[in-house]
């Protein structure tokens, strides 16, 4: 490769089974996450577990994004987004960002106080935690998009319980876990 930082993806010859491949990544937990877009009463969300971390220089954050979603579009729409981080006790509005109760669009957010940061996304009020971003690039893979999203503005109310999927089901953390010390 020359002067090109971009490593340009090419698909495997030949992939595994997609039941194995789903029974495989159903056993990795992830934090579970809203994921909201848009401004005003023009907005969608949706429950994601794929996301990480990218860089802290500058801060920046990965979210994969089904294209059939609605949030995908308005994503899309307006260029930002933000991720709240949800608590031990937001399985309910998990399921319904999830769409696991039918409900769709505006009538997802009814329940819940929202704000705003930076962006103008829509911010959960009682998050642990909230990444508010600007799309700074966005890679479409599959039925998903990867975007990166640069951090403008963060809140956090760490001390709380987390809400995590795995094996096809919420489990809550409780404890953080202790970290080592370090000489």
């Amino acid at each position: 490769m020359t002067g090109s930082s971009r490593v340009e993806w090419k698909p495997a010859p030949s992939f595994a089974e997609v039941s194995d491949f789903r029974l495989a990544m159903r056993e990795v937990a992830g934090a579970v996450t809203i994921v909201t877009a848009g401004k005003g009463e023009d907005r969608r969300g949706l429950t994601v577990t794929a996301l990480c971390s990218l860089s802290t220089d500058p801060p920046s954050l990965i979210v994969c994004v089904n294209k059939s979603s609605e949030g995908h579009k308005m994503i899309q729409r307006y260029g930002s987004f933000c991720v709240n981080v949800v608590a031990g006790d937001h399985g309910e509005r998990a399921d319904r960002f999830a769409g696991r109760t039918g409900l769709r669009g505006e009538d997802r957010f009814a329940a819940e106080h929202w704000t705003t940061l930076a962006t103008g996304a829509p911010v959960m009020a009682d998050a642990i935690a909230v990444l508010d971003c600007d799309v700074i690039d966005a890679l479409d893979r599959g039925t998903h998009t990867i975007f990166i999203g640069g951090v403008r503005a963060v809140q956090c109310e760490p001390n709380r319980p987390a809400l995590v999927y795995r094996a096809g089901q919420y489990q809550v953390v409780h404890d953080k876990p202790s970290l080592p010390e370090f000489a």
